[in-house]
């Protein structure tokens, strides 16, 4: 007759197999959006200027960094008043 394995060791088996499956269906879904990301348009137009169709319009814009407001631009006052 096979003794059976103590409780404790049944219990950490089983939530390991849980873990590892939840890994692996983690991985899984990683690779997938990962891989449909890749999909980008050949024809995409990174100029930055735009012509209406009956080039009536024309439209210039430049990136330019925007102030958020952090890190806060005020000193900072220490707890002893320095």
């Amino acid at each position: 007759m096979q003794e059976s394995k103590p409780k404790f060791v049944r219990i950490f088996l089983w939530l390991g197999s849980i873990h590892g499956g939840l890994v692996l269906a983690y991985a899984i879904a990683t690779n997938v959006m990962m891989s449909r990301a890749g999909e980008v348009s050949s024809d995409l137009d990174y100029s930055t200027t735009s012509v209406s169709d009956n080039v009536k319009f024309q439209v210039d814009y430049t990136a330019s960094p925007q102030n958020i407001g952090w890190p806060p631009q005020r000193p900072l006052e220490m707890a002893d008043g320095a």
